[in-house]
């Protein structure tokens, strides 16, 4: 079939009316694919299942390689033919799916992936993420995405070593900056660099001690998030323990002592 269509794209490429004919088939044919992946995958307009967004997505992004391996190799990347297919995809991803952003579904996806569910190798799993991200580089108003990426974000680097993968983590925001731009990562990657600043501050605490204080154990872990990254959550007073709040005073004058520019708030 791609021999096919790269036969008669070469033998009437030349003629200006057949490739603008080429342009808007590829166009309504891509359209047509990405609108059966989105009604065979929401037939029920009221659930928005992990499942049915991994198989929602996993099929729109077949469509966005299908699309690109024949605009690429049997059209020899025609502009005009590039542009009808980008009309395309970008008419579908800046549209909603029933009452869900299209932005928040591509956050579920990556989400998923990025918790370790997919049983794919690492090697196929980077490989979708790729994809996924030229193909979101299509979304117009990426703020949606960008403050739900950071929530499951936060979630996950929180979580730990449990459900977060800090090399699938990094490929993914290297992927990004590529594709989108720094502006897309800046917050992102603040807030990776929180956990690996509070990594080595811990380990500074525990040397702290042993050389200033010896009799308290470091039983406590603490995790400094910067408020300029981290997404804005409800403060919850909590009433600490007499036992717990020697550990977070010790803690709060060992910070002070090192970073006297900044004020900490449990």
């Amino acid at each position: 079939a791609y021999a096919d269509v790269s036969r008669i794209y070469k033998l009437t490429c030349e003629n200006s009316a057949a490739v603008q004919h080429y342009a808007l088939a590829t166009k309504e044919w891509i359209s047509e694919l990405l609108g059966k992946t989105r009604d065979t995958n929401f037939r029920d307009k009221n659930s928005l299942s992990n499942s049915c967004v991994l198989s929602f997505v996993t099929d729109v992004i077949e469509v966005f390689r299908l699309c690109t391996r024949v605009v690429n190799e049997c059209m020899n990347r025609n502009s005009i033919i590039e542009h009808q297919k980008g009309e395309a995809l970008t008419e579908f991803v800046n549209r909603d799916v029933n009452r869900y952003k299209m932005s928040e579904i591509f956050s579920m996806f990556c989400d998923y992936i990025l918790r370790g569910k997919l049983k794919e190798s690492e090697k196929e799993q980077k490989e979708l993420l790729e994809d996924f991200v030229q193909l979101f580089s299509f979304v117009q108003d990426k703020d949606i995405f960008h403050e739900s990426y950071r929530k499951y974000l936060a979630e996950r680097l929180l979580a730990g070593s449990a459900i977060h993968n800090e090399e699938m983590e990094q490929h993914m925001l290297s992927t990004i900056k590529i594709h989108c731009g720094s502006q897309c990562t800046k917050k992102l990657e603040g807030m990776c660099n929180d956990m690996l600043i509070s990594q080595k501050t811990n380990e500074n605490y525990k040397q702290y001690l042993d050389a200033n204080d010896p009799t308290i154990k470091p039983m406590l872990y603490v995790n400094v998030l910067n408020t300029i990254y981290w997404p804005i959550m409800k403060t919850i007073p909590v009433k600490i323990s007499p036992s717990l709040k020697v550990l977070t005073e010790s803690f709060s004058n060992f910070y002070k002592s090192t970073e006297k520019s900044k004020a900490l708030h449990w």
